[in-house]
């Protein structure tokens, strides 16, 4: 078999999970010859792999995206107690992010996370913002954990079942910016995203506090 003339190898996902369809053509209009054969991802969801869990694995089958299997808390030297992370500075803590942190499809919450830390970055506030705990964090082994997009937290949201993994949190930010004042996150009650202060000081709903909003680093692989 020789690979001469050959216009194209391409990988389409099969349906089935983990396989993914090959089709080779020859490179003239009409193929003297095509084949399809199985290609069998080495990974698949729920697996423990690269510091956490896959969730999401991408069309080609050789790439997609983990999520730690812990959150990431701080501590405020106030109340010296282990409390979960705002999403940036406002109202009481300085101004809000007003600009960047654009990005809501799969692939965009790394930019979105260096663009947080960037901007708040020497504001005083770094120890007790998510984006930049995130940024700094290393675990595992990896220091390329990263705030997910809205649409990676949807993505998250979809396969949490498939991938056996538990969101106990109901809430959990995004590092995509809703506007100068707020920020999205993801209800897991609905499954929606929805935004709010960024700096959580209105809440959301009677009973729920500024803590309740959960921050769970992923990485691309």
């Amino acid at each position: 078999f020789s690979s001469t003339g050959l216009k194209s190898i391409t990988l389409t996902a099969s349906g089935t999970p983990n396989v993914w369809a090959t089709r080779t053509f020859q490179s003239n209009t009409d193929p003297m010859f095509s084949f399809d054969r199985e290609f069998r991802s080495p990974y698949s969801l729920g697996q423990t792999y690269g510091g956490g869990i896959i969730y999401h694995i991408d069309n080609t089958g050789l790439h997609g995206l983990i999520i730690s299997t812990s959150n990431v808390r701080t501590t405020m030297n106030q109340i010296n107690t282990s409390i979960n992370p705002w999403w940036g500075a406002s109202d009481n803590y300085g101004d809000g992010m007003k600009s960047g942190a654009n990005g809501t499809a799969i692939g965009t919450g790394l930019t979105n996370t260096n663009q947080i830390f960037n901007y708040f970055n020497n504001s005083g506030n770094e120890t007790v913002l998510a984006g930049c705990l995130v940024y700094n964090l290393v675990r595992n082994g990896y220091s390329d954990w990263y705030l997910p997009s809205t649409d990676e937290l949807l993505k998250l949201y979809e396969n949490s079942a498939a991938a056996n993994i538990s969101l106990s949190s109901q809430y959990y930010w995004s590092s995509t910016r809703a506007s100068n004042t707020n920020a999205y996150y993801l209800d897991c009650v609905d499954g929606l995203i929805k935004d709010v202060d960024q700096g959580s000081a209105y809440q959301v709903s009677p009973g729920v506090s500024p803590s309740s909003f959960a921050t769970r680093p992923i990485r691309y692989f």
